[in-house]
């Protein structure tokens, strides 16, 4: 009955992160310029598959975060 997000990693060619293949909103990362030797292959939110080999599902979001105090 839990909600679960998952991101499953591909191991593969080495790449560097830069501007070209960032692809977060603020088109920016802390981690530009180095290189990594996996590939996220797939993100699953909330049981629906958002991104899968280069392509995204727009229509597939999660949820705010709850914080309890």
């Amino acid at each position: 009955g839990y909600k679960a997000d998952i991101t499953i990693v591909r191991k593969g060619t080495p790449w560097e992160v830069s501007k070209d293949n960032i692809q977060s909103k603020c088109g920016w990362s802390p981690l530009e310029g180095k290189s990594f030797n996996w590939k996220v292959a797939h993100t699953i939110i909330n049981g629906q598959i958002a991104y899968s080999d280069g392509n995204f599902n727009s229509s597939v979001f999660g949820e705010p975060i709850k914080f309890r105090v």
